[in-house]
């Protein structure tokens, strides 16, 4: 008899137990689930998930992969951030000691999830550096985190960044 849930998120079929968790919650997909907690960390919703034992890594590159195969790559790629974001600048932006530390390692998390997930293209990977460099340059208020995909500030750095 297998166990439920498993000790470890890799054990079994984890797609049909994050799948039956979504349906329990009465979503019909990860991306609906997503949507309906915009800004939330993937560590966070993987916590929130509980039963399901679903790690983060698994929820983003089931996200970043069913974007691709849908053409909206761009969409996933906000979201993924403002997640990322939320998660590693856990006192806003331009607070705390380590803020250009926590900042970077966004950005370096966020540009291999695109990259390995989505399969994007040269192209894409250089839109991914001009975003950052744009929402550098924008350098939002002390203590912001974008509230979800739809933040002005996170819009902005797109448009300047990744054209759509």
């Amino acid at each position: 008899m297998s166990e439920y849930p498993p000790k470890t998120p890799w054990y079994g079929d984890w797609q049909e137990r994050l799948s039956r968790k979504l349906e329990e919650l009465g979503f019909s997909s990860l991306e609906a689930y997503l949507t309906s907690q915009p800004g939330v960390g993937y560590v966070k919703i993987a916590r929130i998930l509980g039963i399901a034992n679903v790690c983060a890594m698994q929820i983003y590159g089931m996200h970043l992969r069913a974007a691709a195969a849908e053409g909206r790559v761009r969409e996933a790629a906000i979201d993924s951030l403002v997640r990322l974001l939320a998660e590693h600048l856990t006192r806003g932006w331009g607070t705390g000691q380590h803020f250009p530390f926590k900042l970077a390692l966004a950005f370096a998390t966020w540009v291999p999830i695109v990259e390995r997930n989505a399969n994007p293209s040269p192209e894409v990977q250089r839109y991914m550096d001009r975003v950052f460099e744009s929402l550098k340059a924008i350098d939002p208020p002390k203590g912001w985190v974008p509230e979800g995909p739809d933040d002005a500030i996170i819009r902005t750095a797109f448009d300047q960044g990744w054209p759509d």
